[in-house]
């Protein structure tokens, strides 16, 4: 059995009972809100039926800040949302949707809860503005009292503190309401540090100190209760590197829900795995996401498209992001550095801290009151190694203590470093180097190292193994409600690592024309025309929305704390009069023109590949079809369900030649994904817990193109990477396990040794069901 899910955490304790539903085999990502409700997702069940999927997977469903897009805002945890239908339209639908086979996934959000305006949303947080430090609800949240002088300090105050002003007993200050009895806080201007633990550097989020369990069992009675009900069936862990003790919460989640199933939202860099005495299921699939985009890079467009981009950027992704941790530290994360510096004695300690922070190669360490782990020691050791390199002013004893101090001399301290640093990877990785360097935006996505090209086919194959090992029913992705580009968006730029000469060619002229419709820096420029490249068709609007995010979050001409007015309108005008460039528009066309069918195909590849490698898949809303989205709010927009069903419905009455024919409607990858959910559902066993992971090698002069693997014996998955260089197959070649396997796509029959010519020749992948014996 998987190591992870067996864990004898869970196992041990003779309360669990594992009475829940069967697992997930694949599961519909489904974002709620006002306009996309309970009763929307319900009228969806016989559509994601007849998909093929087993569970709905839904966005946080507690009572969230009013028109809230996302869920992750919670303001009161004894509540389901009323916008989305309240406890009864989340009952209807699950009754509906177990009716129909089909389970219920739910995220939670035990890091934080919204402490935005109005105030006094909040209960909890209102009793703490109300009483101060002897409120029911202070030990909820992660206060430094001291700091304060015994008051919350709120950072809300604009420029016209003078419009605060008493009515009704309450203290009003344009949308904010606070009590009228004003001794247990101090409003702030917004630029002063909080004294509360943020989400990040998001001020209207407070932390929770949910390693209480009185605070653990208030914020999740509910969840609970509709777990034991019947109502839900497992659940994703929004954010568990903000927890004190991520460990320790998802232990005592794991007796309070029985063992059911759970994923965590955490980011695991190269090389890192989740800790192995984590009792969940694993991951929510950001790791896959980084196999399934490096595997399809081709490798000979490193070297042009790294001098291409050296020519905007000369410095490397690592100096880039040395940078942009420095910037974090010193302009987002004030506060969390404010206090570890109280905690440590000196100056040079703090400074030793900061530089380990900087030099953290992960997002933190899981160290607690046991033994240290030997690989959170190396991850410190690595990381002192690098601080004394970049910082040798600092004594070689100055680290060493600091070191011990945080790997458990002082427990405190060891607390906030590690709920620091993961903020400090977030911001600086995520919401600042990504949007910096472009060498091949692709790769630029949550979870991954623009600074490495690729993933071998030895490197996909030894971390499938060890995912069917270890976390065999962890989630795989494609495209999240986070990711910076959707599936389709990667895959087409992906191709640009296969004509890098086209693209080459096209540069100079792009370049000068955007510099003449005023785009103020050749950076911005870059990622505009791969922006371009992989969304078109885009509007003007899309795209000016996009850019202004991306530029602001790389914080170097302007940012959302201190934005540049005069740069801000260049960019917009800038792609104003870019899109109404008649000229310039025709030759992106054209050129998206030639690499698109290279895109679809890398799409494909990868979905046949997410399809049938170790895991439980999971489509994001709308991802049945083509969708060419960028960061949200682009990839919130409004999904045409209607029009998938639509197009699922037509599906079993056409031929394989057909579908390919409506490669503009989307129809070849709506194929693949119901084939390969039916796959799964014909051979479960096959991509259970138990089933193997086996990979096959082709041989011949394109062996290296082909990606292959057989699933228990029962299944097998083949496609072709860098297809514009391949040309003909000639003797590549792939010998099938023993028996007689049909295609799922095209009902072809294949044994023995095939020829990658004959098995690709009708569809651009092969999933293959073992049909005898």
């Amino acid at each position: 059995m998987p190591a992870r899910w067996w864990s004898s955490v869970v196992p041990s304790d003779p309360s669990v009972d594992r009475r829940h539903g069967p697992r997930p085999r694949a599961t519909y990502r489904l974002q709620l809100h006002a306009g996309f409700t309970f009763a929307d997702a319900e009228a969806l069940v016989p559509q994601l039926t007849l998909l093929g999927v087993t569970h709905l997977y839904l966005s946080p469903v507690l009572a969230h800040t009013p028109g809230s897009t996302h869920g992750y805002d919670v303001v009161d945890h004894t509540r389901v949302d009323d916008e989305l239908g309240g406890r009864a339209g989340l009952e209807q639908l699950a009754a509906t949707a177990h009716a129909a086979g089909l389970g219920l996934l739910v995220d939670i959000v035990p890091n934080h809860m919204s402490v935005a305006a109005p105030e006094d949303l909040n209960p909890a947080w209102w009793a703490v503005l109300t009483d101060g430090p002897s409120a029911s609800t202070a030990h909820w949240f992660d206060i430094d009292w001291a700091a304060g002088e015994a008051r919350v300090v709120l950072p809300v105050l604009g420029d016209d503190a003078d419009a605060v002003h008493r009515e009704d007993g309450i203290v009003r200050y344009h949308e904010h309401r606070f009590p009228g009895d004003d001794t247990h806080y101090r409003l702030a201007h917004w630029r002063e540090a909080p004294t509360y633990r943020r989400f990040f550097d998001v001020t209207t989020l407070a932390g929770l100190r949910v390693e209480d369990p009185d605070v653990f069992d208030a914020t999740h009675r509910l969840l609970l209760e509709l777990l034991d009900a019947g109502v839900v069936d497992g659940f994703r862990i929004d954010h568990p590197d903000g927890l004190a003790d991520p460990r320790g919460y998802l232990v005592r989640l794991a007796h309070a829900t029985r063992g059911a199933w759970t994923v965590v939202e955490k980011i695991v860099e190269p090389g890192e795995h989740l800790p192995q005495d984590w009792p969940c299921a694993g991951t929510t699939g950001y790791d896959a996401l980084r196999l399934l985009d490096g595997v399809l890079v081709d490798p000979l467009g490193e070297e042009p498209l790294t001098q291409l981009w050296s020519r905007i950027e000369p410095d490397s992704w690592e100096q880039v992001l040395e940078r942009s941790k420095r910037l974090v530290l010193d302009k987002v994360l004030g506060p969390e550095l404010t206090r570890l510096q109280r905690r440590l004695a000196n100056e040079q300690l703090h400074e030793a801290a900061l530089e380990l922070l900087v030099a953290m190669p992960v997002y933190r360490t899981y160290l607690d009151d046991r033994d240290p782990r030997p690989e959170d020691l190396a991850v410190l050791g690595a990381a002192r190694a690098l601080a004394a390199q970049r910082r040798p002013d600092l004594s070689a004893a100055v680290y060493e203590l600091v070191e011990r101090l945080v790997t458990g001399d002082d427990p405190e301290l060891t607390r906030l470093f590690q709920q620091t640093s993961g903020p400090v990877m977030a911001k600086a990785v995520e919401d600042t180097a990504m949007y910096r360097w472009h060498r091949l935006v692709a790769l630029n996505e949550v979870g991954g190292d623009p600074g490495r090209w690729g993933v071998s086919l030895q490197e996909w194959h030894e971390a499938c193994s060890r995912r069917q090992r270890d976390e065999p029913l962890a989630l795989t992705a494609l495209t999240t409600h986070d990711t910076k580009r959707s599936h389709d968006v990667r895959t087409r730029l992906i191709a640009l690592s296969e004509v890098t000469e086209l693209w080459a060619q096209q540069l100079n002229a792009w370049m000068l024309a955007l510099r003449e419709h005023g785009v103020p820096d050749a950076a911005a420029a870059y990622l505009m025309l791969q922006s371009l490249v992989g969304a078109w068709p885009i509007d003007a609007d899309r795209l000016g929305a996009y850019l202004e995010k991306a530029t602001r979050e790389a914080k170097v001409h302007t940012s959302w704390t201190d934005p540049s007015s005069e740069y801000d309108a260049a960019v917009q005008q800038a792609v104003g009069r870019a899109l109404t460039d008649a000229e310039l528009m025709q030759s992106i066309e054209q050129f998206v023109t030639e690499i698109a069918p290279l895109g679809r195909r890398n799409s494909l590849s990868a979905l046949a590949l997410q399809l049938t490698m170790p895991g439980v898949p999971d489509t994001y809303q709308g991802g049945e079809l083509e969708d060419l989205s960028l960061v949200d709010p682009d990839n919130r927009r409004p999904v045409d369900h209607e029009l998938r069903g639509k197009l699922l419905e037509q599906l079993d009455g056409l031929s394989t030649d057909a579908v390919l024919e409506r490669v503009d409607e989307g129809l070849p990858r709506l194929a693949v994904l119901k084939a390969g959910l039916a796959l799964r559902t014909s051979q479960p066993t096959a991509f259970g817990p138990d089933g193997a992971y086996v990979p096959l090698l082709a041989t011949g002069a394109r062996a290296d193109h082909v990606v292959a693997f057989s699933r228990g014996g029962r299944a097998v998955c083949v496609v072709p990477r860098w297809t514009r260089r391949i040309g003909p197959w000639a003797d590549t070649a792939l010998a099938l396990p023993a028996g007689i396997w049909r295609d799922v796509i095209t009902g072809r029959e294949h044994w023995g040794e095939v020829g990658l010519g004959a098995l690709l020749e009708a569809f651009p992948v092969a999933l293959l069901s073992r049909v005898d014996g």
